[in-house]
């Protein structure tokens, strides 16, 4: 039971995840061995037969060699499993991904950049179920969760194909209850509209942002609220860019008003204003400091530098 349940991840399991997925509450093998408690030791009784291979010792992984996951996967079939399975996959994984999402802006950043990497087959996954089964809330919960880790990864392409097939799949309508966070998935296919130069579309990019800033307007979300500030930038806009970046100043998130610092004084070196953009810089540097953002601090050194 627990081999064939295992063989709907990919890249390998961490045991937290190999608990919830295998676990399925409510079937009657799972009862009868005890429920969750009992997978690890499930697991560490195939590992012992070869069927499982354990690799790491902090952070541990079970994985299965390509020929025993396809033969687990059939089996996973058999038995009529496998929606559930893959359902109960993706759903351990969009919470998973929100969970982490705000701490990719703090202390723990390392931690979860690590973790989401080491998951980034099984996201996919995720993802491809959602797109398969025609389900955009969880399509839309996943990009808005990623989003963040594929832009410090510069996963740019990844990003773009995942935002835009799921972005097609609403039709521009948001599921119920996720209008921030299907702003984020548009914001990122917006990313994608490219001529066959590679070059972004400044009219595309206008309508984008016509459309965006309406959905935004006062959200408390750190993409959401930088993605105007970010699309007018995009179009060549760069009165329009500061007048959004002057609307964050009192942003009530502190990471998004280090961020609206550390933006405002890139632009403002690229105009020439250099004491001003070593003020906001050296006000967003102590900002994300405070935060533990390492990528807010290499980029706010960056500029004054």
């Amino acid at each position: 039971v627990v081999l064939r349940r295992l063989s709907v991840f990919r890249g390998g399991a961490a045991p937290d995840g190999a608990e919830a997925v295998c676990a399925l509450d409510g079937a009657a093998e799972d009862r009868a061995a005890g429920g969750r408690d009992a997978i690890i030791d499930v697991i560490a009784s195939l590992a012992d037969k070869s069927l499982v291979v354990v690799t790491g010792q902090q952070q541990v992984r079970y994985q299965l060699l390509e020929t025993v996951r396809a033969y687990a996967a059939e089996r996973l079939a058999e038995a009529g499993e496998q929606d559930r399975a893959r359902a109960a996959h993706a759903g351990y994984f969009v919470a998973l991904a929100e969970r982490a999402e705000p701490r990719l802006r703090g202390p723990d950043q390392m931690h979860w950049l690590t973790r989401l990497t080491a998951e980034h087959d099984n996201v996919a996954a995720a993802l491809r179920h959602a797109v398969a089964t025609g389900d955009t809330g969880l399509g839309v919960r996943l990009v808005a969760a990623l989003a963040w880790f594929w832009m410090l990864r510069d996963y740019e392409v990844e990003a773009v194909q995942w935002a835009t097939e799921v972005h097609a799949m609403t039709g521009g309508t948001p599921p119920p209850g996720l209008a921030d966070l299907h702003a984020i998935c548009a914001f990122m296919a917006v990313m994608g509209n490219k001529d066959e130069a590679g070059v972004r579309s400044p009219a595309q990019i206008r309508e984008a942002l016509l459309q965006l800033v309406p959905a935004t307007k006062g959200s408390n979300d750190p993409l959401v609220a930088l993605a105007p500030a970010v699309l007018a930038a995009m179009a060549g806009d760069h009165q329009g860019t500061q007048s959004r970046l002057a609307e964050l100043a009192g942003h009530p998130d502190p990471w998004t008003r280090a961020a609206q610092q550390m933006f405002a004084g890139h632009l403002a070196i690229h105009s020439g204003r250099i004491d001003e953009a070593e003020a906001k810089l050296a006000g967003a540097l102590a900002d994300f400091e405070a935060a533990g953002d390492r990528w807010g601090v290499i980029v706010s050194l960056a500029g004054l530098s």
